[in-house]
Formats: structure tokens, C-alpha cells, sequence
């Protein structure tokens, strides 16, 4: 059981019969004498994505989620869905692409992917914070854009996707793009 006293950033509870992560958290104390704190907090869904917030009396206690962390390889994709293998048991299951989102843009067989489960079941996928991808072609770089201090310019990168790069981006380097924004971050050696 977790208490709201031991709530922070990152915490991870059971509401009703869900798994959250606690993104804020605030105390509220109240002004009668016969009044509780208040600890108020907000919270995103990790099995939807969606943001919650509660307002609970201080001492109030929750359930801990059945949440397992597992290193896992992307196979391919059927229809719908993504398919995956367990790195340890070498089970494989499906996911949604829906639930996926805009990384599946991500999806190789070389990139290293953790998969959360709830009660056994994987439910989502986490990308690490930078993936490599070999640069398809790149724009003639303009010159006479130098107002920001590096010149940047258009590429297509194999995966089908555009991206900023820097002018010294050839097509055929592979690079490594930040998964959190789709950002250049550096070209690998």
C-alpha cells in the first residue's frame, strides 16, 4: 500500500482498477479545526495516455500496480498491429498500432524496446530517448540561412519520414533522431 504521504513525481498507484503515474502533486491544508489536508494530484492513465486529477484526504492509501518492465524485439506488422518477442521467455504477442501512436515510426528490428506489463499482460512499449536512421537523401543546403547559428537543412530519412539536419548530414549517414520530438541529435560514426 502507498500512502499520499510517500506521493512524488513518478509514483505509480492503483485507482480503480487502473495503473496511473503521479505527474504533480500539492498539499491543501485546510483552515477548520475539524478539516483534513488535502493532498491534491494529477495523474495520466498508463494504459490510455489520459490525464486524471483527485483531490484525497492526507493518509488516504493505494494499491500498488502490477507493473513489470521487459526488454522485448519488434518482429513486424500485420492489419493492425505490431508484432513482438519476449527477450527472455521468447513469447510473442500483439499491440496496437493505435496504442503505439506516432512511434511507430520507430519500429525496426535493431532498435531496443521495453515493454510495460500489467498483470502479466504487455500493454504498451517505450522507445529509447534516440534511435538510429540512415538519411535517404538530403536537400542542397541555403546557404544564406546563417540568423541561427547552424545551417539546416531538409532530409528524408529511411523510415519515410523528414527531419531537420545539419549541411554536413550526407544521404546515406545514419543518424540518431530524439523519439521524444523527432529532432536531430547527432550523426553516428
Amino acid at each position: 500500500m502507498i500512502s499520499t504521504s510517500d506521493f512524488g513525481k513518478g509514483t505509480r498507484i492503483l485507482m480503480e482498477g487502473q495503473p496511473f503515474v503521479i505527474i504533480e502533486v500539492s498539499m491543501q491544508t485546510a483552515s477548520g479545526r475539524a478539516s483534513n489536508t488535502l493532498v491534491k494530484f494529477k495523474a495520466r492513465n498508463l494504459l490510455t495516455g489520459k490525464l486524471t486529477s483527485e483531490a484525497v484526504k492526507n493518509g488516504s492509501k493505494f494499491d500498488e500496480p502490477d507493473l513489470r518492465y521487459g526488454n522485448v524485439q519488434y518482429l513486424f506488422s500485420e492489419a493492425e498491429n505490431a508484432v513482438f518477442m519476449d527477450q527472455e521467455s521468447y513469447e510473442q504477442f500483439n499491440l496496437s498500432l493505435e496504442v503505439i501512436g506516432e512511434q511507430t515510426r520507430y519500429l525496426s528490428e535493431d532498435v531496443k524496446i521495453r515493454a510495460m506489463y500489467f498483470n502479466g499482460t504487455p500493454v504498451s512499449i517505450e522507445f529509447p530517448s534516440h534511435v538510429p536512421i540512415k538519411v535517404s537523401s538530403v536537400e542542397p543546403a541555403d546557404r544564406g540561412n546563417t540568423a541561427s547559428g547552424q545551417i539546416m537543412t531538409r532530409a528524408e530519412l529511411e523510415n519515410g519520414t523528414e527531419c531537420q539536419v545539419p549541411t554536413h548530414v550526407k544521404s546515406g549517414d545514419t543518424i540518431l533522431i530524439a523519439t521524444e520530438d523527432h529532432s536531430f541529435y547527432q550523426r553516428v560514426q
